[in-house]
């Protein structure tokens, strides 16, 4: 039900992302998308680390998108559009309306057994299985290569680059 209720509000955004004109707007709304979605991604696979990455690279790019923005489109006035944002609105207020209809009339007292054991068996397990074969003996030298390699790679671009020099205005 939660899921459900997620991917309704991740379509409302995309929604919203489609009519949006302000580029800090359209952030915005990824930044809210990427979240959405990141949490979606810790909900079925039990284990919150995919999505906490997903957010952080995203969250990475966005300062990146946020900075050329600003330096270039600083002065831009944000002036929403009250035709869009109304149908939206009526589209989301639909939208809510059917789930909750969903939710009263698909109401089921008498649960499968077999899938209230496979759920308790999936919260209550010490290891997640995603985990286990992302460090297990196989997988395991691949993450580690994978981690020192951003690691490797953090480090050149800081010492690549140089603050004084470069695409962007420098600060006021």
């Amino acid at each position: 039900m939660t899921k459900l209720l997620i991917l309704l509000l991740s379509f409302w955004v995309g929604i919203a992302f489609s009519g949006a004109t302000h580029p800090l707007a359209m952030g915005l709304a990824l930044m809210i998308q990427t979240l959405l979605v990141a949490l979606l991604v810790g909900m079925t696979t039990q284990t919150f680390w995919y999505g906490y990455v997903l957010f952080l690279v995203f969250l990475g790019g966005m300062l990146v998108l946020f900075l050329y923005t600003t330096s270039l489109a600083s002065n831009e006035l944000f002036s929403p559009s009250w035709g869009f944002m109304g149908s939206t609105f009526g589209v989301s207020f639909t939208g809510w309306i059917v789930f909750l209809l969903k939710g009263e009339l698909h109401f089921n007292s008498q649960p499968n057994p077999l899938e209230v054991e496979t759920s308790a068996f999936n919260s209550f397990s010490p290891c997640p299985v995603d985990l286990f074969f992302l460090y297990s003996y196989p997988t395991m030298y691949l993450t580690l290569f994978l981690a020192w390699y951003l690691l490797v790679a953090l480090l050149v671009v800081a010492k690549v680059i140089d603050i004084s020099v470069g695409p962007l205005r420098p600060g006021f």
